[in-house]
């Protein structure tokens, strides 16, 4: 499904894509093909849901969004040139990644450091951090837990953790791999309020329609 972005600009043709698959195909180190001859455009504001079974490639194309996968065919191109050494620390700061497993970017001793963690690598003064920490940690609900670690969490509260941590970047890109999964109607609400406060160019991996 594919939304394209209603905001008043140029015509596309005149427009250089955010990103452009071309061809791109991967295959695992054991062999295994996840992805074959997959093209894809995307522009800015678009709102793009990857919609599959499992194991069908989903999270192995999202991850050559930001570069953590190189094709094994194919060309990945973000605003214009292909995703390489020269362009991958930028891409990677601009493009928010939310993995279906917050465990996976959850890996701080305190919910403030795990949210400071991306600010502080962008090379921002601290008094920039704690302020982007703090709004992006009431954002989601999480005030009260500033100082706790994660695996003391809920899965609802891990999940909204990790999104603050991400939005703390200020990303012009946010991908998300189900975002929803394993949340109860209540911490699905706040998550999906949080979503739709996003103005950026979305992709998303949801059962959920």
């Amino acid at each position: 499904m594919h939304l394209i972005s209603k905001e008043n600009q140029p015509p596309r043709a005149k427009r250089l894509p955010l990103f452009e698959l071309a061809g791109v195909s991967f295959r695992y180190p054991d062999g295994k093909a996840a992805l074959k001859d997959v093209s894809l455009t995307v522009h800015e504001g678009d709102r793009i849901a990857l919609v599959g079974r499992n194991g069908s490639g989903k999270t192995t194309l999202i991850k050559h969004f930001n570069g953590l996968h190189r094709p094994s065919k194919g060309v990945v191109r973000y605003r214009g040139e292909p995703v390489g050494d020269s362009n991958l620390q930028a891409l990677r700061l601009q493009v928010g990644v939310m993995f279906q497993d917050p465990d996976d970017q959850l890996f701080c001793n305190t919910l403030y450091e795990d949210v400071a963690f991306g600010p502080m690598n962008q090379g921002l003064p601290a008094e920039i951090v704690d302020k982007r920490v703090r709004e992006a940690v009431e954002r989601a609900g999480l005030s009260d837990l500033l100082f706790k670690p994660a695996h003391l969490m809920s899965v609802g509260q891990k999940k909204r953790a990790a999104f603050a941590a991400v939005m703390a970047m200020g990303p012009d890109v946010l991908i998300l791999d189900e975002p929803s999964a394993n949340l109860d109607p209540r911490q699905e609400r706040i998550f999906k309020e949080m979503l739709a406060a996003y103005e950026g160019t979305m992709i998303c991996i949801n059962h959920d329609l």
